[in-house]
């Protein structure tokens, strides 16, 4: 299981928010502190605010601002808004013999492990 550069740098540009004194900041210095490509987590963050992760802070010193405190957004939320984790193919879609692939328990007792464990992990835990 390997997670993507997208969720990778939702996360990296989300601590890099949790870090700042009000939690806020803009893409560029962001980008810098990361060595995330500017354009690529400006519509990362555009996404986020979407998903009600972050909001817009407008005008010259505009940039974004995480919406809660980052001990109340876990490592799974940020996961389920960008894109939700799954072991195998058959968890999310299922397959003609779901019912008797006798892997599909061990995937989800796997996934729900994995899932206990970002859901205990915050942004805070990160800072």
């Amino acid at each position: 299981m390997q997670f993507t550069a997208k969720t990778r740098y939702a996360i990296l540009g989300l601590v890099a928010l949790a870090k700042k004194p009000r939690h806020e900041s803009d893409t560029q210095t962001i980008a810098k502190e990361t060595n995330i490509p500017a354009p690529y987590l400006a519509k990362i963050m555009q996404e986020l605010k979407k998903k009600g992760l972050v909001y817009s802070v407008r005008g010259k010193k505009g940039g974004f601002g995480l919406k809660e405190k980052p001990k109340k957004i876990s490592l799974k939320k940020i996961f389920e808004k960008v894109e939700p984790i799954a072991l195998s193919r058959c968890l999310p879609y299922g397959c003609k013999s779901i019912k008797n692939c006798p892997i599909i328990p061990v995937w989800l007792k796997i996934q729900k492990q994995i899932y206990n464990s970002l859901e205990k992990t915050t942004l805070a835990d990160l800072v």
